[in-house]
């Protein structure tokens, strides 16, 4: 009796064997289990990884954002011996977002496993040198980056009798590739935000998620940042842009509120205090800062089915946004602030707990 709980207890520890079929990203690892999970856990806190349990023990379900695209995925541990030798499969899942953030993550994994030598170096891949058509584009790419590269571009334009640089790809003049301009001027920011802005304002989630996820970057720079605020509306008046974001706060899809949140905390927190002064101003006028607790405190219920808690970082972002919003404003702490820093002080992220106190500093006590 005692033989057979004592086997089971054992078999419990280890994770179950491999499966059939595995996943393409995977890691071998022959270092012991609780090695193994103690650096997963450090590695994802380092990188900013948001991790809960998974269905087991030994599998975690992980999100993380970059560039303000958000990806998720399963990380899972496998027994996978080789004979007598103890070794363990290290399996990552993508379940759903953007592909370009699961590979940066999957790098950022790779390399970090391997510094903490949890991992063997994988085989070097085979090395190819560079196509003529390569090297051509990457020389094209690099020229048309040059202060003189608008100018070539439109003498080049110039010389054409229809006013067209080129009328298909295929019959492009090859020196109209080395000089298209690649560069930023304050007419094309403008137009990138104002476009970003009318499509953040479609009724199409995707796009709402796409255009909002532009918007977030855009807020992270002072240039794009005043033309945000200086976008015009239907009413004529300015600050469209601030007024979108707020509305899309209440947007059940989580790629459009968090991106929401993300643009008004990069606007209220810029480096010119001009552009931060002018953001508080716009989010006051609209109603921001009571939209911003109402996600925070948002849970699911059932006149909203479809809605769930929202995500750490979410709770991150509406924090730093209000931080930034009332630092040094000595406001009084109202009932909705005693209850979002409640809820941010029991969350399961260290972070988001980290937020709650720096939150409540910015309050005064009546």
């Amino acid at each position: 009796m005692s033989s057979t709980a004592s086997t089971s207890t054992a078999s419990d520890q280890r994770p179950p064997n491999r499966p059939l079929f595995v996943e393409p990203n995977h890691f071998y690892s022959k270092r012991s289990l609780d090695l193994i999970r103690q650096h997963l856990s450090e590695i994802c806190t380092h990188l900013g990884i948001d991790v809960m349990p998974g269905s087991s023990n030994f599998s975690m379900k992980c999100s993380t954002y970059v560039e303000y695209a958000s990806v998720e995925f399963l990380m899972s541990i496998f027994t996978d011996d080789i004979g007598t030798e103890e070794r363990y499969l290290i399996e990552i899942q993508r379940r759903s977002g953007d592909g370009y953030a699961f590979q940066e993550t999957m790098a950022g994994l790779r390399a970090s496993l391997y510094d903490r030598k949890v991992i063997e170096k994988s085989a070097s891949p085979v090395k190819r040198s560079w196509g003529e058509k390569a090297k051509a584009a990457i020389a094209a790419r690099t020229k048309s980056c040059g202060p003189d590269a608008l100018a070539r571009l439109q003498a080049i334009q110039n010389q054409d009798a229809d006013g067209c640089v080129f009328r298909s790809v295929s019959h492009a003049p090859a020196a109209a590739y080395s000089s298209f301009p690649i560069v930023e001027t304050d007419d094309v920011v403008v137009a990138s935000v104002n476009h970003s802005v009318r499509l953040a304002g479609s009724s199409y989630d995707d796009v709402k998620a796409e255009a909002l996820r532009a918007m977030a970057g855009m807020a992270s720079k002072e240039q794009s940042q005043r033309a945000l605020l200086a976008t015009i509306g239907d009413d004529g008046q300015a600050g469209e842009g601030v007024k979108i974001a707020v509305l899309c706060l209440q947007s059940f899809t989580p790629d459009v509120h968090r991106c929401a949140a993300s643009t008004l905390a990069n606007l209220l927190s810029a480096s010119s205090a001009e552009v931060a002064s002018e953001a508080r101003e716009l989010v006051r006028r609209h109603n921001g800062a009571d939209e911003l607790f109402r996600l925070i405190l948002r849970e699911k219920s059932e006149q909203q089915p479809e809605s769930v808690p929202v995500s750490p970082q979410v709770l991150r972002e509406c924090a730093r946004a209000l931080i930034s919003m009332y630092g040094g404003s000595h406001t009084p702490k109202s009932a909705s602030a005693i209850s979002a820093i409640q809820k941010l002080r029991s969350h399961y992220c260290p972070v988001v707990r980290e937020y709650a106190d720096r939150l409540d500093d910015v309050f005064t006590t009546l």
